[in-house]
């Protein structure tokens, strides 16, 4: 119940980037990708020379992110 409730508020309130090089100020990470010579792959813990990329949920405001968070 409560990933569906973060869900809900996600889409209501906020706007889902995909392979951004660079964070929002506020920022909902849901993956960290890196673009290698046989194709896309998750570089969470990892680190490469490779530029990193973002996938996540932006917020408008500090006030909508911070209630995100403390959700419950």
């Amino acid at each position: 119940k409560f990933e569906v409730r973060k869900f809900e508020f996600l889409q209501a309130n906020a706007k889902k980037v995909e392979r951004v090089s660079s964070r929002p100020t506020y920022f909902y990470l849901t993956s960290r990708e890196m673009n290698g010579k046989y194709g896309w792959f998750d570089s969470t813990y990892k680190s490469y020379n490779l530029p990193e990329y973002f996938t996540g949920w932006k917020f408008e405001s500090e006030e909508k992110y911070n209630e995100f968070l403390n959700l419950k």
